[in-house]
């Protein structure tokens, strides 16, 4: 079992066994186990890039826990962001990968710890180049994004009274 604090203080914690995959796969349409066996690409399509059939998908895994605290699936959303978010992120995977064998989980947790070092390296890699952008080089691209395109020589002016 994995826990996390949303955004209000409140504790969740998450149990991913056979009976909790039926119940995601039925209310969200989401195949957890499908999810991780292309190596967690579709694990990040779901936790990164669909937050909001996520944060359904933690719901329905705390939907026993919401329901005895009388926390709607509305308020449930609305307390998790930013770190909050970052934090069921983290114990939504743990606990999925948990779930499996322990020979699956070694290749998993390898695989996670991997691709954890990629996305570091490529934040790293993304600081450095905005630390690297000087102001003037931002007040230029500005100014070209908000210049209105020059006519050229081919294109007609436009007339005085609009034809």
């Amino acid at each position: 079992m994995r826990t996390f604090t949303d955004n209000r203080g409140r504790v969740w914690t998450l149990v991913i066994n056979v009976a909790a995959l039926k119940r995601v796969k039925a209310a969200v349409g989401v195949d957890l186990v499908a999810l991780i066996e292309d190596g967690f690409k579709g694990l990040d399509l779901l936790t990164r890039r669909d937050v909001i059939q996520f944060v359904d998908t933690l719901y329905v895994l705390c939907r026993d826990q919401a329901e005895a605290a009388k926390v709607t699936d509305e308020d449930f959303g609305a307390a998790l962001f930013g770190d909050s978010l970052a934090a069921a992120t983290d114990a939504f995977i743990g606990e999925l990968v948990d779930f499996f064998p322990q020979a699956q989980r070694e290749a998993m947790t390898k695989a996670r710890t991997k691709m954890g070092l990629v996305e570091k390296m490529a934040m790293a890699r993304a600081m450095k180049a905005l630390e690297e952008i000087s102001e003037e080089e931002v007040v230029r691209s500005l100014e070209q994004s908000t210049r209105p395109p020059e006519l050229s020589e081919s294109t007609p002016a436009p007339s005085p009274g609009g034809n």
